[in-house]
């Protein structure tokens, strides 16, 4: 939802919430992830569903 008063009043208004380096164009994998996101204030499971797909579908990592 965009929200001018909450990110400043210069495009883009939406905030970035996750970025991965190097892009997808460049390896499959990613090399570091980063969220935005105030976690905590998340269902602890979904979250965790969530980390997890970022693991191994960006990076390559397994959870186990």
């Amino acid at each position: 939802e965009e929200c001018v008063r909450c990110y400043g009043s210069r495009p883009p208004w939406d905030p970035v919430v996750g970025m991965r380096f190097p892009d997808k164009d460049s390896s499959v994998l990613a090399s570091a992830v980063t969220i935005s996101l105030q976690l905590e204030y998340f269902n602890q499971a979904e979250v965790l569903v969530g980390l997890s797909a970022l693991m191994s579908e960006e990076m390559g990592v397994s959870g186990k």
